[in-house]
């Protein structure tokens, strides 16, 4: 399917850098000053480095400015950065969203086994958060949040069975709700 020319042109930028203020605040002050709109943004520090990824709309000319600056900021701030442009997200179906929250003990392979199942049983994944942190205990605990889009074809009950009966076999406390607004 060809995509039609339309006024407004998407770009994501995802920047990754030390210092977390600056990387932030120069991204902002260089969207703004190309006369791009930030439509969505997460900023996250992951140890000592800063990760900032942006979903900007503007005029084709607004982007393809914020495009010819990104290796001016890479040079000047020490970044290392990647965009591409987008088109709008189309909405194939209805859609349910969902939030999943897990908890469990850490081990390597939990959220490849966890994705694993939802792609398997036709759940989009939106959002992934993971945290680990160490009880009083010293146990190693994860806590895992997902946004999920659930499509209007899968059978809720029939998913939230599976859902849980994989949970009770890799020992993981969770919960699916849906998003209520």
């Amino acid at each position: 399917m060809v995509k039609t020319q339309t006024s407004t042109h998407y770009l994501v930028i995802s920047a990754l850098g030390k210092n977390c203020s600056t990387l932030v605040n120069e991204l902002m002050r260089s969207c703004s000053q190309c006369g791009c709109n930030i439509l969505n943004s997460r900023v996250l520090t992951l140890g000592n480095e800063s990760a900032i990824t942006l979903l900007l709309s503007g005029t084709w000319s607004a982007i393809a400015k914020m495009e010819a600056v990104l290796p001016t900021l890479e040079e000047q701030l020490g970044i290392s950065t990647l965009s591409q442009r987008t088109f709008e997200r189309e909405n194939q179906e209805r859609l349910m969203p969902y939030t999943i929250d897990i908890v469990s003990l850490d081990k390597p392979g939990i959220l490849y086994t966890l994705t694993q199942f939802l792609t398997h049983q036709g759940v989009s994944i939106e959002e992934i958060s993971t945290h680990c942190y160490l009880t009083q205990t010293h146990a190693r605990m994860a806590n895992i949040a997902l946004k999920v889009h659930l499509g209007e074809h899968l059978h809720i009950a029939a998913l939230r069975e599976q859902f849980l009966s994989y949970c009770e076999s890799h020992n993981l406390d969770a919960t699916m709700e849906p998003i209520r607004v």
